[in-house]
């Protein structure tokens, strides 16, 4: 008998990325530990103040496994927005779903569990 393995990605997750999208910054959701990462798009233009974490850098950059996925740039969650209305969490959610749905993961609903107002 096969091993079933389903992978809940948590809306929150991508309710995050959504929110933190921002101009300079790859985001990926990592599948291992469902959380969002981020890491500059060009790490020699980063302030002094900006402190790689070497680990996950170097981990997302030679994952030939998929357990990084790239989540929507600025420019695209803009775009986005348009179709789903990011500020609801019903634009959240059926995004997410459709997103979840494309990567082959099941959707976990913990916007409500978050108490995120939206």
């Amino acid at each position: 008998m096969s091993e079933l393995n389903i992978k809940m990605v948590p809306l929150s997750a991508i309710d995050y990325a959504i929110n933190e999208a921002s101009e300079g910054w790859n985001q990926f959701l990592d599948t291992e530990e469902m959380k969002v990462v981020a890491i500059p798009e060009d790490p020699e233009e980063m302030d002094d103040l900006y402190i790689p974490d070497e680990e996950i850098e170097k981990l997302v950059i030679e994952d030939k496994e998929g357990r990084f996925i790239l989540m929507p740039s600025e420019d695209e969650v803009a775009e986005l927005d348009d179709i789903y209305d990011f500020s609801t969490k019903e634009g959240v959610r059926v995004y997410g779903t459709i997103w979840c749905q494309e990567h082959g993961f099941s959707v976990f609903d913990d916007l409500n569990l978050i108490g995120r107002d939206k």
